[in-house]
Parts: C-alpha cells; structure tokens; sequence
C-alpha cells in the first residue's frame, strides 16, 4: 500500500507546461509582485488530513479520473480502487467517513476508462470495450444503471485507441444525445488523425469527427497531447493539454463560435525526445520541466484554466496557475495559488474553485463571486 500511495503522490503532484516553440528550456520565475491583471481571491481551508489515510487502505486505478460531488450538503472526493472493482466515496467533511460501491459490471481487470459526473450522473466509456455505460448516483450513493451503449459496431478501425483519465478527469463529455470522446491513431505522428475528438450520436450511432489538432503539433514529438473537453452553456469546449487556445464549437453544427483571446502568461510547452526515451537525465528533466493544462471549469459565466508549472527540484511543492477567461473567452486574469496544490484534484465548488494540496491534507476554497 505505501508503494501505491508513492505513486499517487508521482501521478498527481505533477505540475508542468511546453513554448510557443514547443522547445524552450528557460524556468519560469513566478512574479515577486502580484500582476496588475492577477485578481486574488478570498481563500478558506478545511482539514482533510484522513484522505491520506484512506489513500493507503484503498489504493486508487490511475487510469480513472477522480471526480467531486456534493451530496446531502457533504462533500465527496470520488476513484476506483486498485482492485478496480469499487468506487470510494470519501467524505472530505467527516474524517474517516468513506464508502465503497462495487463496479462489477463496468470495472473490468486491465481496461482503462474515460469518465465524468454530470450531476447526478456518472458517465464512463471502457476504452477496451469501447461500451457506454450512464449511471444515476442516488441520495445515499447507491449507483443505478441509467443506460448501457455498446459503440464497437461504428467505431470500427482498429488503429483508433482512447485516450483514459490516467492525468485528467475530463476524457469525456455528454450532453443528450451527444458524447465525445478525445481518441488517436497508432502509426501516425503523435498518435494524430486529421481530428481529435468523435461526435457520436447515441441514438442513431452516428459518428462525425471535430476538432482540428494544433499546428504546433506537427512540428515536434508531443506527450499527453489530447483535448480536455466539456460541454459548456450548451456549447462544445475544447483545450488541448499543451496549447494556448480554448475553442468553443456549436454542438449541432461544429462550427466554432469562440476562440480564447491573447494573455500575458507566458507558456512553455516542451517536445518529447523519442530518442532519449531510454535517458534517465532526460526524462526527469522532461518531468520536471514540462507544463501543461490540467483543467477546464465554468463557473459563474467564467471559464478557469488550470495548468501545473515546472518544478526546478523533485522536492519542490507543486504549483499551478489558474488563467481566467469571460463567457465570450476574452482573457482576463492570471492567479497563482501560493501554496502547493495538485492541479489535477481541483474542482468547480460553490461560487469557486477546491483544490486538494500536494500532501493531500488540506483542501483550499477560493471564492471567485467578486470577480
């Protein structure tokens, strides 16, 4: 258990990015004076020092994405265990208040998944089954099959795969009848197609392809290169994990309605070395100093991108930056937690963003309603 738990700590703390020139090997240094364009939001902590614990006894399937809930005013921290046959409910509130809710017909040994809650819904495509599965959460976390499509009879090449929630929690989005899912194809550079994601019509089984990938993509080797995306104010959100610009797409039409605005943040992106794949010097520093976008949120007409930053030691707390953006995506702040925080574990709550930090003992409330 305290391997797994090592691990988590690996997977989650990782906070880094990529250049407009995919390339550039410069550490960021972080503003010793607030930007005239950051706006500071009212922060408040809540003690969650038993989360830890339970990531000991439980262990966790990093191929599933973690996913937050708010149920009879508690709120609860969702993942598979390492068995892959429960979810665990963790109550953030309640110290050692957790459930277990078996997953036996979808948690198959050595399948990945891409999944998300949508209110009282929990969504989740096997990427080895390539089957649907909706779910209703009721009040006590009971978990009832809603619906159960199984899509390998239209999704048919067999050089297509999926990318699972091993770094995110949003490899997939629904809005009835559509789901949409970031997919690649082996044998192409950077497991590329001409498009990233499939629209496919649940109903009719439909299937259409959207979503150019970025230019920059074709240029150098890229890692985790697939879309975050949601289904935002009715509208198809897409963000890349290492490009600067958010779309928004008509859900019918596919035609792009918005493109995010120029900001004053600067990223670096940084390309893969295929050939230094076997180089230990090389990858940790890959690890270390390569930065991408986490997360994508809506919250009060506003959209919150949260990329991890690059870490200059192994040591080093993970930190993030959340870049804000108005419903029309006109950009309009940057703002730095200060202390350290796991992008990935970060949330849409109440009127703000929670975030867990990096020793999984605390979880931080930053109110964004006076933006």
């Amino acid at each position: 258990m305290r391997f797994l738990f090592l691990l988590l700590v690996v997977i989650l703390m990782g906070c880094e990015v990529a250049t407009n020139n995919c390339c550039e090997d410069i550490f960021r240094e972080l503003p010793k004076s607030i930007p005239s364009r950051q706006y500071k939001p009212d922060s408040t902590s809540y003690d969650i020092s038993h989360l830890k614990n339970i990531f000991s006894l439980t262990g966790f399937y990093a191929n599933f994405g973690f996913q937050f809930t708010i149920r009879n005013d508690s709120l609860y921290l969702i993942y598979l265990n390492a068995e892959k046959d429960s979810l665990v409910f963790v109550n953030l509130r309640k110290k050692e208040q957790y459930k277990l809710k078996p997953l036996d017909e979808v948690a198959k040994k050595g399948s990945r998944y891409c999944n998300v809650i949508l209110g009282d819904t929990l969504h989740l495509f096997n990427t080895k089954t390539f089957i649907y599965t909706k779910y209703i959460i009721d009040p006590r976390l009971e978990l009832k099959k809603a619906m159960e499509v199984n899509l390998k009879d239209v999704l048919t090449d067999k050089n297509i795969f999926f990318a699972s929630n091993i770094l995110l929690n949003k490899r997939i989005a629904y809005s009835y009848p559509y789901l949409f899912l970031p997919f690649g194809k082996y044998n192409k550079r950077n497991g590329m197609d001409k498009k990233a994601v499939f629209k496919i019509d649940i109903n009719s089984k439909l299937v259409e392809k959207v979503q150019d990938f970025p230019e920059k993509y074709k240029k150098c080797e890229v890692r985790e290169n697939y879309p975050i995306v949601d289904v935002i104010d009715s509208k198809v959100t897409v963000v890349f994990q290492k490009d600067d610009n958010i779309f928004s797409s008509d859900i019918i039409s596919n035609k792009v309605l918005a493109k995010s605005t120029q900001t004053d943040f600067k990223n670096n992106y940084m390309c893969y070395s295929v050939e230094s794949n076997e180089d230990l010097a090389f990858t940790s520093k890959y690890d270390l100093n390569d930065e991408q976008n986490i997360n994508l949120l809506y919250i009060r007409d506003k959209y919150f991108l949260i990329k991890r930053l690059r870490k200059e030691n192994k040591s080093d707390p993970a930190k993030c930056a959340i870049l804000i953006y108005d419903r029309n995506l006109k950009y309009l702040s940057t703002f730095y937690p200060t202390i350290g925080v796991t992008p990935r574990l970060s949330f849409a709550f109440k009127n703000g963003i929670a975030i867990i930090n990096d020793a999984f003992d605390r979880l931080y409330y930053y109110d964004f309603s006076t933006f």
